[in-house]
């Protein structure tokens, strides 16, 4: 604040702020914080091998987030002009997007479009994203790209930690626990990994990304986690995904791996893909 009582970006101090951190307090500007999620994408993706010239990287626009599926768009396209990498954006025929979101996207990356019906309604966030996981390497392929990347940030994997914990369903916290899963030689990894919520949440509104979707996921522990982690104190946020990982760490499950999700199965498809993913699976 100078003289006058005019607020300036609490980190270039040049421009007035759009957004408050809340946990920090800080004031930030677009420009910075457009600097900020791309730091957080690059350190997310930190030995996932996206950026490299030439490579293609899919982000699915996932319906456990279309939000933040766009803004992992709009700030993977800036961080990839530097390393000559390119984006897709693939977008399911369950989310359908508003003109402003469009425009963001087509002056961003590709678009692709991946046709699937078989999911609609609420489903289990740990069970939505383990499908999702699998389609986004479905769409992948089929497009040539080398990486797929889901809009996960530290709050939804930690979510996603504390419904597994809590409904005595551990195997799922085998997901979170790694930067990148494999899937059939293609890396899907969580996209925004390294950071909370929040500032993608406040950048995507400030971009006007509206959407409607025919899925949502389903948390139901979601009371407990906001009377441990909301309130303006993200710093638990990270604690309970360490706990969460730590417990996967612990995981002595099975060794087989579903072919479409990657995750650990008894049999060559998880109970979760072959219940939801149906045609998609068929098509892989």
């Amino acid at each position: 604040m100078d003289a006058s009582g005019q607020l300036y970006c609490s980190v270039c101090r040049r421009r007035p702020p759009i957004y408050l951190r809340s946990f920090s307090g800080q004031r930030l500007c677009m420009p910075c914080l457009e600097e900020a999620l791309s730091w957080g994408v690059k350190r997310s993706l930190r030995g996932v091998n996206a950026f490299r010239p030439g490579v293609t990287v899919a982000v699915y626009i996932a319906g456990i987030d279309p939000g933040s599926g766009v803004a992992l768009v709009l700030t993977l396209s800036r961080v990839e002009r530097a390393y000559g990498g390119r984006v897709l954006a693939v977008i399911p025929s369950y989310i359908e997007l508003s003109g402003r979101a469009l425009s963001l996207l087509e002056g961003a990356a590709r678009i692709a479009r991946l046709d699937f019906r078989g999911l609609e309604g609420e489903v289990w966030a740990p069970r939505l994203m383990r499908v999702e996981r699998a389609l986004a390497a479905i769409a992948a392929r089929d497009y040539g790209a080398q990486v797929a990347l889901l809009p996960l940030t530290r709050s939804h994997m930690a979510m996603i930690g504390l419904e597994a914990f809590m409904s005595g369903l551990h195997e799922y916290l085998w997901d979170i626990s790694r930067p990148c899963v494999e899937v059939d030689g293609l890396c899907v990894a969580a996209g925004f990994r390294s950071l909370e919520t929040e500032p993608v949440a406040a950048y995507a509104a400030l971009q006007g990304i509206d959407y409607s979707t025919r899925v949502e996921p389903l948390y139901r522990y979601k009371r407990v986690f906001a009377s441990v982690a909301d309130r303006g104190r993200p710093e638990l946020v990270y604690s309970s995904l360490g706990v969460a990982e730590a417990l996967a760490s612990r995981y002595e499950g099975l060794e087989g791996r579903c072919r479409y999700c990657g995750a650990p199965s008894n049999s060559e498809v998880c109970g979760d893909c072959s219940s939801l993913l149906g045609r998609a699976a068929q098509r892989s």
